[in-house]
């Protein structure tokens, strides 16, 4: 209700005092958490960062994508941060290929322009075959439907599209060194 009455970071509030009287996360804030941290501002890209090293949550799609996104949206400028930013948006894209389809799909329907380089990394075997259990394809139509609108902006996409290029034309390396070139030891 808060995030509908345009109060994210209030809504980010409610949802930090839910998770901290319940770990177990019976409510499922894990999968929107991220969201209204994301549209809480840069304060809480830090305690986001925290929260999913400590939780050990990382892994989990919308946190994947979302840790990517921040680390991108601090570091613009900075170069070698930058670099860092996009191991990481590999590194969700390796982890859940299955989100940027969603995704692009999604923004696909709401007019976003598709260009020729997205449709060849769409058409690439590992994005275009990548399947999932039903309970991972709830959790990413969970995130798609939710935080599509902050993957929409032109340099978000071009930051997507570089990520997911990379990864495209890495993970069907044919030797170990390009392997190596994958991010965080991913192979």
């Amino acid at each position: 209700v808060l995030g509908r009455r345009a109060l994210p970071r209030t809504a980010l509030e409610c949802l930090k005092l839910l998770y901290s009287l319940n770990v177990e996360d019976p409510a499922g804030v894990l999968t929107v958490i991220d969201y209204y941290a994301l549209r809480s501002g840069p304060r809480e890209y830090a305690w986001l960062r925290d929260m999913a090293r400590v939780a050990q949550v990382s892994t989990m799609p919308n946190m994947a994508y979302s840790l990517a996104l921040i680390a991108h949206l601090e570091d613009r400028e900075d170069t070698e941060a930058d670099a860092d930013a996009d191991d990481l948006m590999a590194k969700a894209l390796c982890m859940h290929p299955a989100v940027l389809v969603s995704l692009q799909r999604k923004l696909a329907g709401m007019d976003v322009a598709m260009s020729e380089a997205w449709t060849m990394v769409l058409t690439n075997s590992f994005f275009a075959d990548c399947e999932t259990s039903p309970g991972l394809r709830k959790l990413v139509d969970i995130f798609v439907e939710r935080s599509h609108m902050l993957w929409k902006p032109a340099p978000v996409q071009d930051f997507l599209l570089r990520a997911a290029e990379r990864v495209a034309s890495l993970v069907h390396a044919s030797t170990d060194m390009q392997r190596e070139s994958l991010p965080m030891g991913l192979s």
